[in-house]
Parts: structure tokens; sequence; C-alpha cells
């Protein structure tokens, strides 16, 4: 239903506003991928629901950046293809918070952000919050927003770890690990607990960690 067999899928998110109709966004760690959007089918007598990625039908369309800042979505795959390379190639992850989509590029390193409603975006780099306290000037991968706070996990590098940043702009480096044996790692699975006081995330190399925010 997302995407199909043969694709590099990377990262799912959804916004949730109406629990009676989910709708899925989906990336494509590629050059040429194609950010994707699903729609599942809905009738009046039998809503999509938490049950929608079981329905037959549905529409998929493609994400097409236009002139002034603007997208659009596209049922045509070629041109979000086409839009992927010339602007966001090798999207990795992918959050949805509060009517926006957040999602990043490990070839631009660049954070973009969808307005979902007026059809407009902003971008920034993520190499250049001040280095979140940090030495964080490799390719981000997964981001988390929670709270005031959007989190990024880290692909590669030699201090591989966990950043943040607040809506202020203000950087922030959760962790960082230093060590030989944590060379080109890559931090993903981040996730919360229900209170927000743990952070839980993955290290490619090694295996699952947790972290308490409120103690460290």
């Amino acid at each position: 239903k997302l995407g199909g067999a043969g694709g590099f899928y990377e990262a799912v998110a959804c916004d949730n506003r109406d629990s009676s109709q989910p709708i899925f966004f989906v990336t494509e760690d590629h050059i040429a991928g194609a950010l994707r959007k699903y729609t599942p089918p809905t009738t009046a007598d039998r809503p999509a629901g938490w049950d929608s990625l079981h329905l037959d039908g549905g529409e998929t369309e493609y994400l097409v950046f236009l002139d002034g800042n603007k997208f659009k979505w596209s049922t045509d795959e070629s041109l979000g293809r086409t839009s992927q390379t010339n602007h966001y190639p090798n999207v990795e992850g992918i959050n949805y918070h509060d009517g926006m989509l957040y999602f990043v590029s490990k070839k631009t390193l660049k954070l973009y952000i969808l307005d979902l409603d007026k059809m407009t975006y902003v971008s920034s780099s993520t190499d250049d919050y001040v280095m979140y306290s940090g030495v964080f000037k490799n390719s981000p991968d997964q981001l988390v927003r929670k709270g005031k706070f959007l989190y990024f996990t880290e692909d590669g590098g030699k201090t591989p770890g966990v950043y943040a940043i607040d809506a202020d702009g203000n950087s922030y480096s959760i962790f960082e690990a230093y060590d030989e044996k944590y060379f080109q790692d890559e931090t993903t699975g981040l996730s919360f607990s229900p209170d927000g006081e743990l952070i839980c995330f993955d290290r490619q190399i090694s295996n699952y960690a947790v972290f308490n925010l409120t103690r460290h």
C-alpha cells in the first residue's frame, strides 16, 4: 500500500489529525527516489480508520517542489523522482507534527519542513546550528518532533549521536560516542517513552540503548 516492491524505502510518517482519514508519507533513500503520499480510500459508511492499509484502492501521490518555495502533490511518479533528484536526493527520516511534515536529505545535509495546509516549505542546513554544542557534521538520518524539540540521529562520522534543535534555533547534543569502535556508526530507531523521560535509540553496529533525559 505504501509503495510496493523494489523501492529503497526508508521511513514513514502519518498525518493523524483526522483519525477517520489518516494520510501516510514514505521516503526513499535514493538519489532518484520519490517521496510519496498515500491517502487510503474512505466512504460515508466506511471511514478509513486505522485499518486503512488493509483496504483496496486509495491514491498515491508524489512530492514536487515548485518555484517560490511552494510544492504540490502529483500522481505522476516521474515528476516526483525528478523533483527528488534535483532538490532533496536520498531522503532519510520523516516525521509529522501539528500540520507540518519534516524530512531530511543526507546528500544535501538539509532539513525540509512542509506546511501541509499552506502548501509551502522552508529548508535549512543541518550542520549550521552552531555544531549542536558538539561535532554534528555528517548525514542526518532519522528525526522526531517531541514537544518543542526536533531530534536528529546521525549517519557516519567519528562521533555519531543524537542531537536536537528547539523552535528558537538553539542546538543541543543529547549524546555523542567518542571511541574508534564507533567510527562510521549510525544512530537510528529514535523513540520516546510515553512520559517523555526516556529516549530510546539503536546503534547500527552495536545494539539498542535507552537514555534517561531527566537524569543526564
